[in-house]
């Protein structure tokens, strides 16, 4: 989105909230978004209640937007910033919002990233299990198809296999990556969870056969993780696929997408 489209946008709350309605609902007629009936009336304080199941709602619950209470130009301009690359400290002063909250809302976008790419696990896991706990979720794949690059969970590799079968590690910042192992591309984990000799060693070059592109883009940006957990890192890494598969393109609108759509029952 240029500029001056959203300097029309965030012009007026209104004109915001507008935006973001079209894009949850998507000129489709309102349903409950618990039963998926479209059996619903409107309250007087512009909710709406399910003539079916009786569920009381608003255009954004249940979606990623509505897990945060800000507004919808400051959701947009979380948005624009986040697209930007803005750091959580920056957007949270840009937009008059808490520094948490700011951490919040990055959070959700890339989930709703990670949400949107599909399978989270490698090819041959179960499509049905849970995200794995801290002790489990050690280690994650890049896989290059046809010019995109995914990020899955891999059943048959741990951090043991990584140091024994690859001689060389690279590392950037708290993250320690490999060179094509087995079917994956690569592999990406916290330096945590290597061995404090092989964390030591993790300062090589390797080759990234296939995957040169998505490394320029991806390695410096990998230096300014400070995540404290797996699943934060499984995020950030598919905000990063999700930028180099769209790097030639906008991603506001994409972004707002995403956002306003409902999420996963958890």
């Amino acid at each position: 989105m240029v500029l001056k489209s959203l300097e029309s946008l965030l012009r007026s709350e209104r004109r915001s909230h507008l935006f973001l309605i079209n894009k949850a609902w998507r000129k489709h007629r309102r349903f409950c978004v618990r039963c998926h009936s479209t059996k619903i009336y409107r309250l007087s304080d512009k909710r709406y209640r399910c003539a079916r199941c009786g569920y009381t709602f608003h255009d954004f619950t249940r979606r990623w937007i509505g897990e945060l209470n800000l507004s919808a130009r400051q959701w947009l301009w979380v948005l624009k910033l986040f697209e930007l690359e803005v750091p959580a400290a920056r957007i949270a002063k840009e937009v008059g919002i808490s520094y948490p909250t700011a951490l919040k809302a990055v959070y959700l976008i890339r989930r709703a990233i990670t949400q949107s790419n599909g399978e989270v696990y490698c090819p041959g896991k179960a499509p049905d299990e849970e995200l794995p706990s801290e002790e489990k979720g050690r280690i994650f794949a890049v896989l290059e198809r046809n010019g995109k690059v995914a990020v899955c969970i891999p059943k048959d590799v741990n951090s043991e296999a990584v140091v024994r079968d690859q001689a060389r590690l690279a590392g950037q910042g708290s993250i320690v990556f490999t060179g094509p192992i087995g079917a994956y591309d690569a592999l990406i984990m916290r330096r945590r969870w290597l061995p404090p000799y092989a964390a030591r060693r993790a300062h090589g070059r390797i080759s990234f056969d296939g995957l040169e592109g998505f490394w320029s883009f991806a390695r410096q940006r990998l230096g300014a993780f400070h995540g404290t957990s797996d699943r934060e890192l499984l995020f950030f890494l598919n905000e990063l696929a999700f930028r180099y598969n769209h790097r030639n393109e906008e991603l506001f609108d994409s972004l707002a997408g995403l956002m306003t759509q409902i999420m996963p029952n958890s």
